[in-house]
């Protein structure tokens, strides 16, 4: 009687029902375990974009200052571009005219030195009493004297007495002196420096 019962169609139904239902909850589990791990994955790329978001926007802001600098530099170019243009010019000529000045203005700087070379040597013979070619002690003081009233010339008064008391103090050794106020730059041996823009002409006798 008990074989019968525990052999019947219906038990055999429910134990395989029981064993399909788990499963089919075994698998379900799984796919809500996959679905959870798809979600997690799925939040971090949705963070991940926004953030990316959160960088391009503040990308573009920055490159609409820049556009916007770069469009503020361009207008004043071109107002500066208009007012020369009111004059018949522009930026390249006005350029090339500066150019032109300066180079005119250290013309007339050169003409000016080589001038005030000639009056030094003017002077400088002047002082030459005796004719002798040399500049005696006695001589030089007076020399000093006529030479502080060239504007705009300035003499190392105590490197020139030196180099003249070196060189035998001869005329020759002055003149050398005095060569080496074209130059542009100073060297050891400058003496006499200049400067044009207060040197006045006709501020001095020779």
């Amino acid at each position: 009687m008990a074989m019968t019962i525990y052999s019947s169609p219906l038990i055999q139904a429910a134990c395989s029902i029981s064993i399909i239902l788990s499963v089919y909850g075994l698998d379900q589990r799984r796919r809500l375990d996959r679905m959870d791990t798809l979600r997690a994955a799925l939040n971090k790329v949705r963070a991940e974009v926004n953030r990316m978001m959160t960088e391009n926007d503040k990308l573009t802001h920055e490159n609409n200052k820049l556009e916007a600098e770069a469009n503020r530099v361009k207008d004043m170019e071109n107002r500066l571009n208009g007012i020369l243009s009111s004059q018949g010019k522009d930026v390249a000529a006005f350029v090339s005219k500066v150019k032109e000045n300066q180079a005119v203005l250290d013309e007339i700087k050169g003409c000016m030195k080589a001038q005030v070379s000639q009056d030094i040597v003017t002077v400088l013979m002047n002082a030459d009493r005796d004719e002798d070619c040399i500049i005696d002690p006695e001589e030089v003081k007076g020399l000093l004297f006529r030479l502080r009233a060239f504007d705009g010339l300035d003499v190392n008064e105590d490197k020139f007495r030196f180099l003249l008391e070196k060189k035998g103090n001869s005329i020759d050794a002055v003149v050398g002196l005095v060569k080496d106020l074209m130059d542009d730059e100073p060297n050891d041996d400058t003496v006499f420096t200049v400067n044009t823009k207060q040197l006045s002409r006709g501020s001095f006798r020779v």
